[in-house]
């Protein structure tokens, strides 16, 4: 987190340090929140906060302040960057009431090839994530 706090590029006028303690304050139980602040590809994870690449950081700081924003809303998060099998792939957010979110920074180059994917991994988390359930005997909403 610390490195995170240290960018200069992600930070403004307009969403300063405060703002983002806010935001992170609301998710900070969340299962899965600090994948948020990986350095690099790692543990199943796409880079994050304290990557060294600006894109990453600005990703992984919209999935925050998405997060935040449905927390807003009254809308409860079960997980936040949620591995997907072996594939590298992930779900940004998955909320107790089942919704799998997928949060997309940035220009889509092809609509349609970015929705096929994304109902692609949705699909398969959901069947991971509900196996997951079966194997530890949870309900979907607990």
């Amino acid at each position: 987190m610390a490195t995170a706090l240290n960018r200069t590029d992600i930070f403004s006028v307009n969403y300063t340090r405060i703002h983002f303690l806010e935001d992170l304050s609301k998710v900070t139980d969340v299962d899965g929140v600090d994948r948020l602040f990986v350095p690099t590809t790692m543990r199943g994870s796409s880079a994050g906060l304290a990557s060294k690449d600006l894109s990453h950081a600005a990703g992984a700081l919209f999935e925050l302040q998405t997060g935040a924003k449905y927390v807003d809303e009254g809308k409860s998060i079960a997980k936040m960057r949620v591995p997907i099998g072996g594939s590298g792939e992930e779900v940004d957010i998955i909320l107790t009431n089942g919704t799998f979110v997928e949060v997309q920074l940035g220009q889509l180059t092809s609509a349609e090839a970015k929705k096929k994917i994304s109902r692609n991994k949705i699909a398969g988390a959901k069947r991971s994530y509900l196996s997951f359930l079966r194997k530890h005997k949870l309900s979907q909403h607990g």
